[in-house]
């Protein structure tokens, strides 16, 4: 359905049957001569908690990049998501023949230098936006990039959050100028808001936070980008003590 609402938007899929749905995509693919096919987030296609792949779905999806197009050739494939996608593809014999390119994207990680020069380009360029609006922390910037590391483990979607806390905050008090203080505040707030951060102990825009390389705020920020996961099970819900045990496992709670 989701594929038919990106082919056809006004199509209404309820008056359709699932193999209805199918032929219709494949007469639009070929009538939009579409030759690539997408798709993010293809972990869904994985579920964790029973750690059960649905290879209903990922046949019927094998099943639809087969047909071949009119001149005879077959659509290209591209998927994208977490590492939990491999499983869908290890699991699928005629999914692992086709997707044999696999590109892997690690995080960014302080243990390797150009993946250090990596990350210190992406927070210059956040700050270069904010720095159109306001002046930033005038501070060393190598500590800066490593503080930046410890709160958020490198990962992209967590720095622009804290940044944006910083931003909202700055502009809701009519500041012109921003602190480490500031961007101190911002941590602890949003940290509240992002389960990966919860547990962490230390406050990596304090005064007092060691501004160098150390091994346990490295390995804390490596668990920020990797949490452990939650132990699988069959339950709807979670209890609390589950949760927290396998964040103990993980070193974030003593």
């Amino acid at each position: 359905e989701a594929i038919l609402a990106k082919l056809d938007p006004n199509d209404r899929t309820s008056r359709y049957t699932k193999a209805q749905i199918t032929t219709r995509i494949q007469t639009l693919l070929e009538e939009c001569e579409t030759r690539v096919i997408i798709l993010e987030e293809f972990q869904h296609f994985y579920d964790s908690t029973t750690e059960r792949v649905w290879e209903r779905e990922s046949d019927w999806l094998k099943n639809l990049v087969e047909v071949r197009t009119a001149n005879g050739t077959k659509r290209l494939l591209i998927v994208s998501g977490l590492e939990d996608s491999m499983k869908v593809i290890l699991q699928n014999h005629q999914l692992r023949t086709r997707c044999k390119a696999a590109l892997v994207l690690p995080c960014f990680s302080w243990r390797n230098g150009e993946s250090v020069a990596d990350f210190a380009a992406c927070v210059d360029v956040f700050l270069s936006v904010m720095m159109k609006y306001m002046k930033v922390p005038d501070v060393d910037c190598e500590k800066f990039y490593y503080r930046c590391y410890c709160a958020t483990g490198g990962i992209m979607r967590l720095l622009k959050n804290l940044l944006s806390e910083v931003v909202l905050y700055a502009h809701k008090d009519g500041k012109k100028e921003v602190s480490l203080d500031d961007f101190d505040a911002a941590f602890q707030r949003y940290s509240c808001a992002t389960p990966e951060l919860r547990a962490v102990a230390y406050r990596p825009f304090a005064k007092d936070f060691l501004g160098t390389s150390a091994e346990g705020s490295i390995a804390t920020a490596e668990l920020i980008a990797n949490p452990p996961k939650p132990v699988p099970t069959r339950r709807r819900m979670q209890s609390a003590n589950a949760v927290k045990s396998s964040f103990v496992a993980g070193g974030l709670v003593i």
